[in-house]
């Protein structure tokens, strides 16, 4: 009987792996200080193609079988298809955090540019 555990190591250590990339990334790709929506937008496209390749890698670490045997058995091109996919299961983690940064980055855009008008208001 193949007996499949759930634990720290090969599913709560993961996801803090992928929960923390999540985190770092949008703070690291969208300027602080932007006022440009196109910026958020195309800082947060870049996060999602990051993240999708953060979790294909983060699963083929964790992966039981490993990194070499499973390119061994399959070929590179496939195991790294076959990585991508089972990624996007992780997508139910991280695609939540990153709208959550996405909003919290569009609210600090109009709070600046509000900050922005009424600062030229008072001139």
């Amino acid at each position: 009987m193949n007996e499949t555990t759930i634990d720290f190591w090969n599913t709560g250590l993961p996801l803090a792996l992928i929960a923390g990339a999540t985190v770092v990334l949008p703070l690291v790709l969208i300027p602080g200080r932007t006022r440009s929506h196109r910026r958020v937008v195309g800082g947060m496209a870049l996060c999602v193609l990051l993240m999708i390749g953060v979790s294909a890698g983060v699963s083929a670490l964790f992966d039981k079988r490993g990194i070499a045997a499973g390119i061994e058995i399959m070929g590179l091109w496939p195991y790294a298809w076959f990585m991508i996919v089972s990624s996007l299961k992780a997508a139910l983690l991280w695609v939540p955090l990153l709208g959550l940064f996405w909003f919290n980055a569009a609210q600090r855009v109009e709070r600046l540019r509000g900050e922005d008008m009424a600062r030229k208001g008072s001139v």
